[in-house]
């Protein structure tokens, strides 16, 4: 009797996180590009929109664990939908913005609702993927993310100059366009996820035997916190300090791309808007490589020494000093 082969359906959940990240750093990601034909149609100056641009992150990092805590108890099938829809149709409502404090509202909805991608696929990896992969998971994920960000940020930039060229004319589109047509993919995902997708390998019918003993043999025991555990004091020890201001960096840094990086250029380099989308995706898209190589290689480290220490800490050390590098570098470009 030959050994049953295990099913793949893994994998598919992987390409659904992975699709929900694109389409959610797609629509995100377009302000940044569209910022001085939104400042233009509204009245909006430069200290306003660093307001509009903020709203977003602040709601985002504020919603992060409310969002958390209902995927954790509705299910990311649920969830993750939910929070689909209501991005995109935030994403839509953009066209029908007049003034600064409806942009303002619509990018802080937007932060709310998309802060819940992340927690849920966080669960997703969990429960669906080999413990040995979780690292790679997460770092394809991200990788995405950055994907999704160039493409919104390329498509923003041409579709508002419009492209002619001796075969192909596209007229230029409205920058409110923008908005409603990168809100229809998240409608489709929604729907589609929402269809195909069980919290839980056992109870999903694509999933063979093989693959749920696949799966659940290299995950950990579940534990629970000893009882009276503060959860304040778990927040202060000397190691979370030390993650959120790594994190605070990391994303301090990333950030600028996405909102400033395209104003830069093109009120310092001369560049069209069209120039600046596309210049401000090949940052993002090196992000993709930094993500997939570097999940790979903390997978690869854990497994060679067994030494979280090394395989994570390490390697954050290390990536960041190198940024550290690079962006001291950059003060030396003519």
């Amino acid at each position: 009797m030959t050994e049953q082969r295990p099913t793949r359906a893994r994998f598919t959940v992987i390409a659904a996180i992975c699709l929900a990240a694109t389409i959610a750093y797609m629509g995100r990601n377009c302000l940044g590009v569209a910022s001085q034909d939104v400042r233009a149609d509204l009245g909006i100056d430069v200290g306003q929109m660093g307001w509009v641009m903020s709203a977003f992150f602040w709601a985002y990092a504020l919603a992060q664990v409310p969002a958390g805590w209902l995927a954790h108890h509705i299910g990311s099938r649920i969830a993750l939908s939910c929070y689909a829809v209501a991005w995109s149709v935030l994403c839509a409502g953009f066209y029908l913005v007049g003034d600064i404090w409806a942009v303002l509202a619509l990018q802080a909805g937007f932060g709310l609702a998309q802060a819940g991608i992340f927690p849920c696929s966080a669960g997703m990896i969990r429960h669906w993927m080999p413990s040995t992969q979780w690292a790679f998971s997460v770092g394809l994920m991200g990788s995405f993310m950055s994907i999704g960000g160039a493409i919104g940020s390329a498509i923003t930039g041409y579709a508002i100059e419009g492209i002619e060229t001796s075969w192909l004319t596209i007229p230029p589109l409205s920058w409110r366009w923008v908005f409603v047509g990168f809100s229809v993919p998240g409608f489709l995902f929604a729907a589609c996820f929402y269809h195909w997708y069980r919290d839980r390998p056992e109870i999903h019918s694509r999933v063979n035997d093989a693959e749920r003993e696949l799966i659940r043999r290299t995950s950990p025991e579940k534990s629970r916190a000893p009882s009276g555990t503060s959860w304040l004091l778990v927040a202060a020890e000397p190691a979370m300090l030390l993650l959120y201001g790594q994190q605070f960096c990391r994303a301090a840094g990333y950030i600028f791309f996405p909102t400033w990086f395209p104003d830069y250029l093109r009120e310092t380099r001369g560049v069209s808007t069209g120039e600046s989308g596309l210049l401000t995706a090949l940052p993002l898209l090196a992000v993709v490589a930094g993500g997939i190589v570097g999940g790979a290689f903390v997978d690869w480290l854990w497994r060679r020494t067994g030494s979280l220490r090394i395989s994570r800490q390490l390697t954050a050390v290390v990536a960041l000093a190198a940024c550290a590098v690079c962006i001291g570098a950059a003060y030396f470009v003519s």
